[in-house]
């Protein structure tokens, strides 16, 4: 009764694309740098040494495994349920046309349906054949060191800002398609958010 040939197929981490860039960039004004080496303490305290840093993140989604919950007919007749996991049919592609995917229908229900066949539970979907949407987020970086009254000690402050952009990245639309909320994304990754630090370095 089990299938194990469909439960071969993309890992749970697989993301064809992935790419992070990462920038750090001492701005060439202040004390030992290219312009204004020589500005006064107090205007090189405020103006001075400053770096910036960026890193970039880009990747494909995650992967979505399509899964329905068995009526008691597909229950083994021990009572209890198979280990198995059980997906459904699929006629075609089980994703939205690109420019129809929404946050309320990214799979398309039309061409996913729930086995009706006690003898044939398993469907004929494989494994993780969804994908969410693509993923993008960058994120700032402002860095300072404010040198102390004693040698070898200083302040360093630094603003950090994720998802700089403000971009929305969903999280993957669910896949079970006996439940009310199959092909609906109902949360996101967090916005932009912006944070201060102070540290002392002895």
């Amino acid at each position: 009764m089990f299938n194990p040939a469909s439960s071969k197929g993309l890992s749970g981490s697989d993301q064809p694309f992935n790419n992070t860039t990462s920038v750090v960039w001492d701005m060439p004004y202040g004390k030992g740098r290219r312009f204004e080496a020589n500005m006064p303490y107090a205007l090189n305290a405020l103006l001075g040494d400053w770096s910036l840093s960026e890193i970039n993140t880009a990747s494909s989604g995650q992967t979505i495994n399509l899964t329905y919950d068995p009526s008691a007919a597909f229950i083994a007749t021990d009572g209890s349920k198979n280990s198995a996991i059980y997906r459904p049919n699929v006629t075609g592609s089980p994703m939205m046309p690109k420019g129809q995917r929404t946050i309320a229908q990214y799979f398309n229900p039309n061409t996913v349906s729930v086995p009706t066949d006690v003898t044939q539970p398993y469907g004929n979907s494989g494994r993780n054949t969804g994908r969410s949407n693509f993923y993008q987020d960058l994120d700032l970086g402002i860095h300072k060191q404010f040198p102390l009254w004693r040698e070898g000690r200083s302040l360093e402050f630094r603003s950090e800002m994720f998802n700089t952009l403000n971009m929305t990245n969903f999280q993957p639309a669910s896949g079970d398609r006996s439940s009310s909320k199959f092909g609906t994304i109902t949360s996101a990754l967090p916005g932009r958010q912006v944070q201060f630090a102070l540290k002392v370095i002895f």
